[in-house]
């Protein structure tokens, strides 16, 4: 992990809300979105590797990393909005939106309403609300997956990592976990997302073993999204994290 991204984490607030953010690197701008419990450093190799040919904007989502937790209960459509108003702040134009797993379920709603959202690129993406008990989720997001991460990948420093952006998380805010998983449940069992005003050129890539969202539901994504490619990549959930170079490639290929 080389020190080739100089992070500068600004701030940003609306209603109550505030992110941190940073903004690096040169050319089309990018904003990332990463998956929910963890923390967008995470994603560092592969934001470094964008950030060579691209202008990448990298946010903690509020109830993770170094955002606060909404005093309502949100879901997707509010994350959008809120990043609806973030993108109005920074004045750019024909973004690509990538997100990744509850990021991607944000990326829909986001690029369905703002027309600054040029391409959206979907990792194993929430947003399809499968009726799953959330207690049953809650154990394959938080042990099944990262088991299989340990099995697959045999880089145990980078699931230890994720790990520890989960704790630390609970321990940024402690007393508000139970409004985070209220969260986390209203956006993952929203039901309403609008596939339909959906005209965004998008790329959806999915992990062939991913735990939590399966292979159906790229599928039916894919059926949603009208105009929208499907790749299966070989990987878990967050194959993204573990290969980041192969997740750079897949994106470059699909954006340049």
């Amino acid at each position: 992990m080389g020190g080739h991204m100089n992070i500068q984490y600004k701030y940003y607030q609306n209603n109550g809300v505030y992110i941190n953010y940073f903004v690096t690197g040169k050319g089309d701008p990018v904003l990332f979105l990463q998956g929910g419990a963890t923390n967008v450093l995470a994603y560092k190799e592969f934001l470094e590797l964008l950030a060579r040919n691209y202008m990448v904007i990298g946010a903690d989502v509020p109830c993770f990393g170094k955002a606060s937790v909404p005093k309502t209960i949100w879901n997707f459509t509010d994350f959008g909005n809120y990043f609806e108003g973030f993108i109005d702040s920074l004045s750019f134009k024909n973004i690509t939106v990538i997100g990744h797993s509850f990021g991607g379920g944000i990326g829909i709603r986001l690029a369905a309403k703002s027309d600054k959202v040029k391409e959206l690129i979907l990792v194993d993406s929430a947003g399809l609300s499968r009726g799953k008990s959330f207690a049953l989720f809650y154990y394959s997001f938080f042990v099944t997956k990262n088991l299989a991460a340990l099995v697959t990948y045999r880089k145990f420093s980078k699931v230890l990592a994720l790990v520890k952006y989960f704790f630390k998380n609970i321990s940024r805010h402690p007393f508000e976990q139970v409004q985070v998983l209220r969260i986390m449940e209203s956006s993952l069992l929203q039901k309403n997302l609008p596939y339909g005003q959906l005209r965004t050129k998008t790329l959806i890539l999915w992990g062939n073993k991913d735990e939590i969202f399966s292979i159906e539901d790229a599928k039916e994504l894919q059926r949603k999204i009208s105009n929208s490619t499907l790749q299966i990549v070989e990987g878990n959930h967050d194959w993204c994290i573990f290969y980041p170079k192969k997740f750079y490639s897949l994106v470059r290929e699909f954006i340049k």
